[in-house]
């Protein structure tokens, strides 16, 4: 379901929709890649792989929102 919001938001090319979907990945990052919970940070991480998938060609456009959770979740597991 990610991927499809994701891939609708990023094809309607209007301001609304970008701000949308910025908005949701930031909920995604802050709510669950940067939980204390285990399972809620994996299922964070695997919500922003699906909004990199349903994003395609644009994905490098919202990189700089998904990939300090990311990072941030490989330096939690060390």
């Amino acid at each position: 379901d990610t991927h499809r919001v994701t891939h609708t938001q990023c094809n309607s090319h209007t301001v609304t929709s970008q701000g949308k979907l910025k908005r949701m990945i930031q909920y995604l990052a802050e709510y669950y890649t940067y939980s204390v919970n285990g399972n809620n940070k994996k299922g964070g991480l695997i919500a922003l792989a699906a909004c990199v998938i349903g994003l395609q060609q644009d994905s490098y456009r919202h990189l700089h929102l998904i990939v300090p959770p990311v990072l941030k979740c490989f330096k939690c597991a060390v």
